[in-house]
């Protein structure tokens, strides 16, 4: 009877200890924080895509377009060669940048996607940045794919769109609201986007 009753006490210990590292684990994910439109970007950096040193998202003093996207997700793909042609024009201003994040768990696919669907390579090349494990991911608590932030000068968010459809004309919005920031040369009326069709993030914990 005795054996019978440790086993039972070992078992309940067992049980509240995975108990435990559940609730742990969710204090863990609760410390993601989305950032809304009006509030300070995260000075947050990643290895680059081409590069091994870390490079920060966004640029103080310039408009910046933070882009999360994956070789995946097809309406990522199809928005960044949007990407290609709409901002050709302001990539030439030097007070304005896009960040490409990709989150493909092998940082060579994003690579060899650049390289077959990308024709200017130069014009991203020392802002696309890989996040193979979430980290900044979980960090903004990014919760469609794609996800785009723009940000002024200032370093606070004045857009964020969610998802993407080419009928919406996002792109061409996402333009005129980065024109509008480098012409004001401070932030813009602050939107936030939630329409196109967005696909939910998976729960994938950074380390």
């Amino acid at each position: 009877m005795r054996f019978f009753l440790n086993m039972r006490r070992g078992l309940s210990r067992a049980v509240f200890a995975g108990f435990a590292l559940f609730v742990g684990a969710l204090s863990v994910d609760s410390l993601a924080v989305a950032v809304t439109v009006g509030q300070a970007f995260p000075a947050v950096a990643a290895k680059g895509l081409k590069v091994e040193d870390r490079v920060g998202l966004t640029t103080p003093g310039k408009v910046t377009i933070v882009n999360f996207w994956a070789t995946w997700c097809e309406a990522c793909k199809i928005e960044l060669a949007e990407f290609e042609t709409k901002f050709k024009p302001l990539v030439a201003n030097s007070d304005f940048q896009v960040t490409l994040v990709s989150l493909d768990k092998d940082p060579a696919k994003a690579k060899d996607w650049f390289k077959s669907n990308i024709r200017d390579q130069a014009m991203f090349e020392r802002t696309s940045l890989v996040d193979p494990e979430f980290q900044i991911a979980d960090q903004l608590a990014v919760d469609a794919f794609p996800m785009t932030f723009v940000v002024g000068r200032d370093g606070k968010v004045a857009h964020i769109q969610r998802g993407y459809k080419p009928e919406l004309k996002q792109t061409e919005e996402l333009v005129k609201i980065a024109t509008g920031l480098l012409g004001a040369g401070s932030a813009a009326p602050a939107t936030a986007a939630a329409s196109g069709k967005a696909t939910p993030a998976p729960p994938i914990a950074g380390e």
